[in-house]
């Protein structure tokens, strides 16, 4: 599992994530600026009229739908930048969407953090994403046999997309 908080002042965002073996890894980066093309198509999400976007980010072509309706300038992942909030957006080849399915208006604010007691171990975002790369090339397998547990780490047969261009 990975936890992203988005910076939307210094435009960064850090990335952190538990290891098995090398415990919390933290990167953190600069979110490059997405470059909108506004279209005229329109669709309903979640109730709201949101208008059509796209742009092309870190290797990929994405179409956004975003709404006037609520003027936040973000979105989901590290997406931001369009005059309302984005409710639903998709790669253009179909691998990875986000869409929103629900929203809730708090009474009181709320706060996100990195938990500063923790010791990460800091790493540019390429070693952070080679990292989770490799850990995702074998999967554990478990067997309960005769009382007994049996426990092995097997090539992982299933390939595993990034959101993130590989350099």
């Amino acid at each position: 599992m990975e936890d992203i908080f988005k910076d939307r002042v210094s435009n960064s965002a850090t990335f952190i994530y538990k290891d098995k073996d090398e415990g919390w890894i933290k990167a953190v980066e600069n979110i490059p600026l997405q470059n909108w093309d506004i279209q005229s198509d329109t669709m309903t999400v979640l109730g709201y009229k949101c208008q059509k976007a796209t742009t092309a980010f870190w290797g990929r072509n994405y179409n956004a739908w975003f709404t006037l309706d609520i003027p936040l300038h973000d979105g989901p992942w590290l997406f931001s930048g369009l005059p309302g909030l984005i409710l639903r957006i998709q790669d253009t080849e179909g691998i990875f969407q986000f869409t929103a399915v629900g929203l809730e208006q708090l009474m009181t604010p709320m706060t996100l953090a990195v938990d500063e007691s923790v010791s990460y171990k800091t790493v540019t975002l390429k070693k952070y994403l080679a990292l989770k790369k490799n850990r995702r090339k074998s999967v554990q397998y478990y067997s309960y046999e005769n009382n007994v547990l049996y426990i092995a780490d097997i090539y992982n047969p299933i390939q595993f997309e990034s959101l993130y261009e590989e350099n």
